[in-house]
């Protein structure tokens, strides 16, 4: 908007951004958002639409939208459609499509917090304050490019009814996506009022950063979500220009970064093919790509690049514990590291423990930083997004209070075998507790098997 007002005449230093932000929706009445679902027959999930109903607002075509999504939706969810009538003609909602009209802040607070994804899609937006009310309340959002989403929305072309469709069958039932939806949410929100002081476009250059996400794999653990929510955070920031580099077949994945991220598809998909095509393919591409800079999340770089690189290094357990690896993996990963020790500009540890063990094998020549992992709090929080909600997703894992629960990759390095055997040595005085172990099963797992099947108190 302040692009907008400068461009039609405005004095630059007479324009001042000062966004719109979530903080004065109360606290949700869950009670009368409750009677309010059931007067309109809703007794399960629901996708949310609130605006005035006005043409701007693009309700004719969301409809279209949700018609062609709802047969592909669990139970045909029903979209409920919150806000006044604005001027225009009436709009037929359409089977499944249920006009609440407008509710008081609390109920829309309750609303945002029990949907399974806001759809927002208007034509032209000057900000979009439904998107960010949304996103504090910890729900994913399916919206057209608007200021108030930081890419953190599934955008969507309004005019693209087929696409909108789509989008709102990942928005509500892709947990993969939706959780990375609600982390990307939280980032641009928090919670919190946006009254933050911005200079008009243009004022000032934004840092072109490429960044490696081709060894992230299909369901991200460990180094993968690291550099996923890596890859949102830099996309929301309004000081870089991000360029992500996929592997050729995943490109659709990074999508959710939004319009302003490029990706460049290029690496094959299989890993001994990857790990060349870095060395080989990577820096004549780095040298095409309007990228200042470069960042390898996982340990290795590209060595021929010209460019200032950035790695991060995880861990130094390839030196120390080769042991806990696959054998192949080992001496390969501490090449790669000492490599980034003599060769990266700044090599990034996730913890002052592995920075000092860097230090001691490695001698790095460049600036070693640490940059501590931090809590998603869209995601880890005590609060329960509906009442009754996690007692559900435990009864459906067949787990019941009390317990003693573990979450990692099950491969060596984990030592879950020592777990379950200290568990099984304090079971028979604690009948009523059970271990609960969750995690995708990596290298090395049968031992875990192993350890249960030799287990007193395997069940």
């Amino acid at each position: 908007m302040a692009d907008a007002l400068v461009g039609a005449g405005a004095p630059t230093d007479r324009v001042e951004v000062v966004e719109e932000g979530s903080d004065h929706l109360p606290p949700p009445d869950e009670a009368a958002a409750d009677v309010l679902l059931r007067g309109l027959g809703v007794r399960g999930h629901y996708l949310l639409a609130v605006g005035t109903l006005e043409p701007r607002k693009n309700l004719e075509r969301l409809l279209a939208a949700y018609a062609g999504a709802r047969p592909r939706l669990p139970e045909r969810w029903p979209l409920v459609v919150v806000g006044p009538r604005g001027w225009g003609a009436d709009v037929a909602p359409g089977e499944g499509a249920l006009l609440a009209g407008p509710v008081d802040s609390a109920v829309l607070s309750a609303l945002y917090r029990g949907a399974r994804c806001l759809a927002y899609v208007p034509l032209l937006e000057g900000f979009g304050l439904p998107a960010v009310e949304a996103m504090a309340a910890g729900t994913p959002v399916v919206a057209s490019p608007m200021p108030s989403t930081g890419a953190a929305a599934l955008e969507v072309d309004p005019t693209d009814v087929d696409g909108m469709a789509a989008a709102l069958v990942t928005a509500a039932t892709d947990e993969t996506a939706r959780g990375e939806l609600v982390a990307a949410g939280r980032g641009p929100v928090s919670g919190q009022a946006l009254l933050k002081g911005r200079a008009v476009s243009g004022s000032e250059e934004r840092l072109r950063v490429g960044l490696d996400v081709t060894a992230v794999p299909r369901q991200p653990t460990g180094a993968g979500r690291y550099t996923l929510d890596l890859a949102g955070a830099l996309a929301r920031r309004e000081d870089v220009a991000l360029t992500v580099i996929s592997r050729q077949a995943d490109v659709e994945r990074w999508r959710w970064l939004g319009h302003t991220v490029a990706v460049e598809p290029a690496s094959p998909e299989r890993r001994p093919l990857r790990l060349a095509w870095e060395q080989v393919r990577l820096p004549r591409l780095l040298s095409s790509l309007p990228v200042q800079v470069h960042h390898s999340p996982h340990y290795t770089m590209p060595e021929a690049a010209k460019l200032p690189r950035v790695v991060t290094v995880h861990d130094l357990t390839f030196f120390d514990h080769p042991e806990w690896h696959q054998r192949a993996k080992a001496p390969f990963f501490r090449r790669a590291i000492r490599v980034a020790a003599r060769h990266a500009d700044v090599v990034v540890c996730v913890s002052e423990c592995t920075a000092r063990r860097l230090t001691e094998l490695c001698r790095p020549a460049g600036e070693v930083r640490v940059v501590r992992h931090g809590v998603d709090h869209g995601r880890f929080a005590p609060g329960q997004p509906e009442a009754g909600h996690d007692e559900a997703v435990l009864s459906r894992l067949g787990v019941a209070p009390p317990y003693v629960a573990f979450v990692g990759t099950l491969e060596p390095r984990k030592d879950v075998p020592t777990l379950v055997r200290a568990f099984d040595r304090v079971a028979p005085a604690h009948p009523d507790l059970s271990l609960v172990v969750a995690g995708a099963p990596g290298w090395g797992g049968r031992a875990v098997e192993e350890a249960i099947a030799g287990a007193r108190r395997r069940d």
